[in-house]
């Protein structure tokens, strides 16, 4: 195997294509890239079992070939060449490296050992990029890092009537993107996945999905690269059941207001939770937080409400983290009672197709 390729094109790729590697494996063999040289592309494979990632680049193909060689020696060689070009040339089990006046040999591994990658499924549908990269960023906050049920640790994406869902949930907290769209398809994908995934769309292509025929794989597919992807087992929750539509209370706040006087009131707690406490009245609203151990904090600002006095407490992480997520500069928070979920929607639902609802904290 001997070929050339643009040096910042491929640092670019072999970046990406890190993402889907096992850094700490019983299996050795995880930690390298299947690397093939056919016609005049350069095609890397990489996978952890998990995610089965292949991308291509253009490149001078003299020789053909394929070998493993280790994800983090090559990718870190690449990006601190001090050249236009980098040559690769498979030879006496070494894969030798060159790129201006500086040269390196890696050792290889064979190529057979490395896992096989399915052939995918034909595409089914499509969806937009900037969707797919604004629903996993919107929503991935709220998914379980830690929780006995092993749907809430995935993002959710199903189609619903005439728009696309992306939810995320941690049994406490859940955030909802809705944007209009069509989508046949449900299917539930980890933490792993979704960074793998980012890394590669872009907001200006449509992507490809497909589904494996035993449902344990998706697919998502460019023009440059393929995505396997492992789903999530168990069912994700009725989530349109939990989310309130009757409220007692709706009140509109300026976001960037309350998420300034959030992050003030966040140096008084440490660790996960912040007790927040809110308090309605005569056009006010009185934010606290008391730590017996820290301190105490006490925030005011001017609202537009003039009903009964009303009190309701939360993890003001959360409430930080919901609204730190909408494109709007106000919000509305909707209440139906201070032992009940609360409501945050974005002010411009056509603008912002955005939610999130929220368990109160008793303090």
């Amino acid at each position: 195997m001997i070929l050339t390729a643009d040096r910042e094109e491929l640092e670019v790729v072999l970046k990406k294509a890190r993402q889907a590697t096992e850094t700490k494996s019983a299996l050795p063999i995880l930690t390298n890239f299947l690397i093939s040289a056919e016609d005049s592309v350069l095609i890397i494979r990489a996978t952890d079992l998990e995610n089965y990632l292949t991308i291509k680049i253009r490149a001078e193909v003299e020789r053909e070939g394929k070998t493993c060689v280790n994800s983090k020696k090559i990718t870190e060689i690449v990006r601190n060449l001090n050249s236009a070009t980098v040559q690769f040339e498979l030879k006496d089990n070494n894969l030798v490296i060159r790129g201006g006046r500086s040269v390196f040999k890696l050792p290889v591994a064979d190529p057979d050992d490395f896992p096989e990658f399915m052939e995918s499924p034909e595409v089914s549908e499509y969806i937009g990029g900037e969707i797919l990269i604004n629903g996993i960023d919107k929503v991935e906050y709220a998914i379980a890092k830690e929780e006995g049920n092993i749907a809430l640790q995935g993002l959710y994406i199903s189609g619903y009537e005439d728009e696309i869902h992306f939810v995320g949930s941690d049994g406490h907290r859940l955030a909802l993107f809705y944007p209009k769209g069509k989508l046949s398809s449900s299917f539930l994908l980890s933490r792993k996945s979704l960074k793998v995934l980012k890394q590669l769309v872009s907001s200006i292509e449509n992507i490809g999905i497909s589904i494996s025929q035993d449902g344990s794989l998706a697919y998502f597919i460019s023009e440059e690269w393929q995505l396997g992807v492992r789903l999530l087992e168990g069912e994700f929750p009725n989530y349109m059941g939990v989310i309130p539509t009757s409220f007692s209370r709706e009140i509109k706040l300026d976001k960037n207001e309350l998420k300034r006087i959030l992050k003030r009131l966040s140096s008084i707690a440490e660790g996960s939770v912040l007790p927040l406490k809110m308090h309605f009245s005569n056009n006010l609203l009185v934010l606290e937080v008391s730590d017996p151990d820290f301190g105490e904090g006490r925030e005011e600002m001017d609202v537009e409400y003039t009903e009964e006095p009303y009190e309701i407490s939360f993890n003001g992480k959360y409430v930080l983290d919901a609204i730190d997520h909408f494109d709007t500069d106000e919000v509305i928070f909707k209440f139906t009672s201070p032992d009940t979920a609360a409501l945050i929607e974005s002010i411009d639902e056509a603008k912002d197709p955005y939610k999130c609802i929220i368990m109160p904290m008793r303090l």
